[in-house]
Formats: C-alpha cells, sequence, structure tokens
C-alpha cells in the first residue's frame, strides 16, 4: 500500500487527478506487506524482484492471505497484526531474525496509505460486466511475460500468476468469451531479467551490439529493470518462443517495439530453430532442463542503416527493415499491426 500511494503521488504530480471515478481497486486484490518482501528475501532461489510478490501468491493459495476488502472493515488492523506475527514465525525458523517486522509499528506506518485508498475499493467484478454489457470497449493490460507464466513459462524461473490471456479471466472475473482481440508484444531485440533459460542471449563476442542495444541506464528505452534496477540480458529475436506464446495466448495482432534499435547493425539473427543434444527442433521443449540444453539455430537477415527513428509509415521503412517485420509475421503467423520506432507514444507505426 505506501509503494501504491506514491505511485498515485507521482501520477498527480504529472497533472493528472486520481479521483475513485476513475482508478478502482478490486476488493479481492491481494494485498503485500512489508513481511511478504522480508520472506521473499529471505527465501528467493529463482532470482525474483523480492518485493513479496511469490510469498503474497504462496498466502493467497493457503487462504490466509489479506485482501483489499479487509480495510473496509473496523478489524482490518488485528487482521495485520495476525499475518504479520505468522510471518515472523517464519523469518525465526530461517534463521533471518534480523528481518522481522514488529506489528505495532507496520500497522502504524499502514495508517495513512490505507485511508487513502479505502474509497477506491469496490465490487470490480460487477463494474467490469457493466461496462461490457454496456458495449463499452475495454482495454486490459497484463503484466509480465508469457514465459514468466506459472503454468506455461520457464518453470521454476517464473512469477506467481497466470500472465497468458487466459490469465485475465482469472483475475477480473471477466468471462473469456468478452475478448475479442489479444495483442502480443515483443520487444525487440528481446530481453530477460533474473535467472532462467535464454536461448538467443548475445555471445562474449557481440559486446558492441550490446552496448549499442543496453542505452544508457536511467534513460528511455534503456535495457534495466524497472524495479531492481539490474542489468537485463539481451538476445535475438527468437521466433520459435514467439511461436509458442502465440499458440498458449491465441494473438489476434503483434505489436513490435524498438524497431530504430535495430538501425546500423549489418547482420540481424532470428532464431528459427534449436539444437537440442544433437537434434534440431521448430518446438519450443515443454520442459526447462530441455530449454537450457538447446542451443540456437539462426537465420541471418541483411540489416540496414537508414535513420527510422519515429517514422509513422511502413512504406516509408527500408526494405530490410520491412523484409525483417514480415519474417517474423509470417513465421509466428500473425500481423504486426504496431511496430514501435522510439519511446514516445507517437512514434509507432500502425497498420
Amino acid at each position: 500500500p505506501h509503494n501504491f500511494v506514491e505511485e498515485i503521488k507521482i501520477v498527480e504530480e504529472a497533472g493528472a487527478q486520481v479521483t475513485p471515478d476513475n482508478l478502482k481497486l478490486s476488493t479481492r486484490t491481494h494485498v503485500t506487506l512489508q513481511s511478504h518482501r522480508s520472506l521473499d528475501g529471505a527465501t528467493d532461489k529463482v532470482g525474483s524482484t523480492a518485493q513479496g510478490i511469490g510469498p503474497t501468491y504462496s498466502d493467497k493459495m493457503k487462504r490466509v492471505g489479506l485482501r483489499l476488502e479487509v480495510f473496509l472493515r473496523d478489524t482490518w488492523r488485528q487482521d495485520v497484526a495476525n499475518i504479520l506475527e505468522s510471518h515472523n514465525k517464519e523469518l525465526v525458523y530461517f534463521g533471518r531474525e534480523d528481518l522481522i517486522v514488529e506489528p505495532n509499528a507496520e500497522i502504524k506506518r499502514l495508517e495513512e496509505p490505507i485511508a487513502r485508498l479505502q474509497p477506491h475499493i469496490v465490487d470490480t467484478v460487477n463494474y467490469i460486466s457493466d461496462q461490457a454489457t454496456a458495449g463499452n470497449t475495454i482495454l486490459l493490460e497484463g503484466a509480465q511475460a508469457t514465459m514468466l507464466d506459472i503454468n506455461h513459462g520457464t518453470y521454476p524461473y517464473v512469477t506467481s500468476s497466470s500472465t497468458t490471456s487466459g490469465g485475465l479471466a482469472l483475475g477480473l472475473g471477466l468471462p473469456p468469451t468478452y475478448v475479442s482481440r489479444v495483442i502480443g508484444v515483443f520487444k525487440l531485440p528481446m530481453t530477460r531479467v533474473g535467472k532462467g533459460p535464454f536461448t538467443t542471449r548475445l555471445s562474449d563476442d557481440e559486446d558492441d551490439i550490446l552496448i549499442k542495444l543496453a542505452g544508457e541506464k536511467g534513460t528511455k528505452g534503456s535495457e534495466f529493470g524497472a524495479t531492481t534496477g539490474r542489468a537485463r540480458d539481451i538476445g535475438w529475436m527468437d521466433v520459435v518462443m514467439a511461436k509458442y506464446t502465440h499458440r498458449v495466448n491465441g494473438f489476434t495482432d503483434l505489436g513490435l517495439t524498438k524497431l530504430d534499435m535495430l538501425t546500423d547493425i549489418k547482420k540481424l539473427k532470428v532464431c528459427t530453430a534449436y539444437d537440442l543434444d544433437g537434434d534440431r527442433i521448430k518446438d519450443l521443449p515443454a520442459d526447462t532442463a530441455a530449454i537450457e540444453r538447446c542451443t540456437p539455430v539462426y537465420t541471418e537477415l541483411d540489416g540496414w542503416d537508414q535513420d527510422i527513428y519515429g517514422e509513422t509509415d511502413f512504406d516509408k521503412l527500408p526494405e530490410n527493415a520491412q523484409k525483417y517485420v514480415r519474417f517474423i509475421e509470417d513465421y509466428v503467423g500473425v500481423n504486426a499491426t504496431m511496430i514501435g520506432t522510439g519511446p514516445d507514444n507517437d512514434h509507432m507505426i500502425l497498420r
């Protein structure tokens, strides 16, 4: 809650007014406390952001989690105290008494942010259903990426939620039949932060390309984790994985971002198959351990040197840039209707 209120302040300082009319928080949303973050830091083994997400979902599945609806009750302070005490016992078990959260101090710290959030807490299931029934357009943005999905990602190097399009129904209580369009967004080049397999990660002899694509930390489009600040790993476009993500999401459109960053790279590699223990395969293995043994089989495409920063017309792209986009479209089997050519909202080709 503390962090969320800080983010509200940032939005308001940027000139937007945040009210219960334009920001609604589901009563069913699970809350991450400081003790969740302490547990995450004490137990993480898979390279998470250590922000308490895993322990929050663990409480959810054990049916002891704290949902926002709790803060509409007069007894919320006791509910928070109970879960903090439970977490502190776990920290003692792990030998991390140094991470214990003092309940009274944490409850006092929560007073102000909870008061700020209470007017925004509503039953969003009925709200969204009413909007859909009225024929209004609803845009749903998923968090994380398909390969971090708890069911279909590179387990165990995943997040704790369903990040595929099917997770929309789970998270929002919105019937999947209501969804008419699914847009799969791919970054060019691909990136990953944290542990887990990354088949097309740039090799040691491609440091010059890595430096170019990573950008300078703190600038728009630079490849450093938004939460942790860690440098992201960068790799070539992997259409084997892209095709797999299409299979589990059912994309109707592709969105390709950062095409402009590929300018001035003479040869662009696209992974079109894997070598697994001497066998060439074109489908992503289901076993993460098998993915870790895969090496990429690349198709090389000619690059371009024409500056395309901010371009909004596909036909004005260099021929090789157009070929690169069409190569991805043909392999995945979905048209790219949005192509980013810069960091700003209007740096976009719409097709």
